[in-house]
């Protein structure tokens, strides 16, 4: 669900983007392709960066991140974090109240074990916290020659303060075994979900369809949760034989 993706792109090694359609393996089934976003892995010599960013709106973007090994060659370990807010780019102006702000906040850790050079264990984990007060139009019949002037003077009214909060969050172990004969091993255990909560003024806005009726007096509240467990397995031929293969089980 769109409300499960909109998280913050932290630490990222690469985007993959490919086409479908995809079998289980890459998508579940995804018949117009697969975008996969892998974050990068701890490393094994000590990292860290640091990012302040100051904008307009009293707009701040800080990011952190702290890689490196926890026992020499055999644990690693990565943590990220972020910081976004910004005040309001409109108002309401019944309420005297900024609308469209930002704040938010999001953390990415990992953790690397690799006891022998045939097993690599990944643990990792992510979270966001999300709020903000949601802009809304007035209400009235639609117009499909100009924008609204609330669109351009960024004021607004009603008596119900929008508001928006959104909790994003998830855990995956990852094992890769190398068994005998060079034959490659990869369990992927994963656990996501998020929790959604959406207030929004509806006085006022009206059924323009071929009825003409029905006005809602009031507010509309929308409340959305998800929570998603996979298990995956595969194991494929060794690298460089002449026949290749790939088998797994998808649950």
């Amino acid at each position: 669900r769109a409300a499960g993706f909109a998280t913050s792109l932290l630490d990222i090694d690469r985007i993959e983007v490919l086409r479908g359609p995809q079998g289980t393996l890459q998508g579940r089934n995804a018949t117009g392709g697969a975008i996969n976003i892998v974050s990068a892995r701890p490393s094994n010599d000590p990292q860290g960066l640091a990012s302040l960013y100051y904008g307009n709106y009293n707009q701040v973007i800080a990011q952190a991140l702290v890689s490196g090994p926890i026992v020499s060659d055999t644990v690693s370990g990565k943590i990220a974090v972020e910081r976004r807010s910004h005040d309001g780019f409109g108002e309401n102006t019944d309420l005297h109240k900024p609308l469209d702000t930002e704040d938010s906040w999001a953390l990415r850790a990992q953790l690397r074990v690799t006891p022998t050079k045939a097993l690599e264990v990944l643990f990792t984990s992510d979270y966001e916290h999300f709020n903000t007060h949601d802009f809304h139009n007035s209400y009235g019949p639609p117009d499909v020659t100009s924008a609204p002037p609330e669109f351009f003077s960024r004021m607004v009214g009603g008596n119900i303060q929008n508001y928006g909060d959104r909790e994003v969050y998830g855990f995956a172990t990852n094992v890769y075994w190398t068994l005998p004969d060079n034959l490659p091993l990869a369990s992927i255990s994963s656990y996501r979900g998020y929790d959604v909560t959406d207030v929004q003024d509806a006085t006022g806005f009206r059924d323009f369809g071929p009825s003409g009726a029905g006005t809602f007096l009031g507010m509309a509240r929308q409340d959305q949760q998800q929570r998603q467990f996979s298990q995956e397995l595969r194991l494929s031929s060794p690298a460089g034989d002449r026949l290749s293969w790939l088998g797994g089980l998808y649950y």
